[in-house]
């Protein structure tokens, strides 16, 4: 069948009054099949349902505080970013190899953990950053991210041609947030 998967799904050990039985079930399944929430499928078998896990309350704050020099990013186009070669490229480019390490965080996702706070300020403001010809979103790390964080690109824009008298911040803001999110203007380096 194109485009199925095929899942191996492993029962735990079921105990008998004599032997313990293990069953391994294998079925195809398709990706839209695998997305449903437990649904019936065609065939008549139910999908898995989703679980929902509890955690019990603790005091986190000292673990958020670990990733205070962190940063978190995700590569545009995922299939053809190497992670391996930006996790070995991008801390070279950066002039940082000793003082950054990484960590693949899946889906095309990943950190960045810093020794010092300067090193991700100086970084942060040479955004935007591109790899194997496409571009990266890195951010900050924040608790309670969406599935799409980071996905905001900084860009440093020039514009031309505004008549000296009109050269203020607010005229460069509502240009600015008349095509994206106007984060900083620079009057200096015009």
């Amino acid at each position: 069948m194109l485009g199925s998967t095929l899942f191996c799904i492993i029962l735990t050990s079921v105990s008998s009054s004599t032997f313990n039985i293990s069953v391994l079930t294998s079925f195809t399944m398709t990706q839209s099949q695998l997305l449903s929430h437990g649904e019936e499928t065609k065939s008549g078998e139910s999908s898995r349902k989703r679980l929902k896990i509890s955690v019990a309350h603790f005091d986190n704050s000292a673990l958020i505080k670990t990733y205070s020099k962190t940063l978190i990013g995700r590569c545009m186009n995922p299939e053809e970013q190497d992670m391996k070669a930006l996790f070995l490229n991008l801390p070279k480019i950066w002039k940082l190899e000793e003082r950054v390490t990484s960590t693949d965080l899946g889906f095309g996702k990943f950190q960045f953990d810093f020794k010092t706070e300067e090193d991700i300020d100086g970084l942060l403001k040479l955004q935007p950053f591109h790899f194997d010809y496409w571009m990266l979103s890195l951010a900050r790390w924040q608790p309670k991210q969406s599935k799409l964080f980071p996905s905001d690109i900084t860009f440093w824009i020039r514009i031309i041609g505004i008549p000296l008298e009109f050269r203020t911040v607010p005229t460069f803001e509502s240009i600015g947030n008349a095509t994206g999110r106007t984060v900083a203007v620079d009057l200096v380096h015009m």
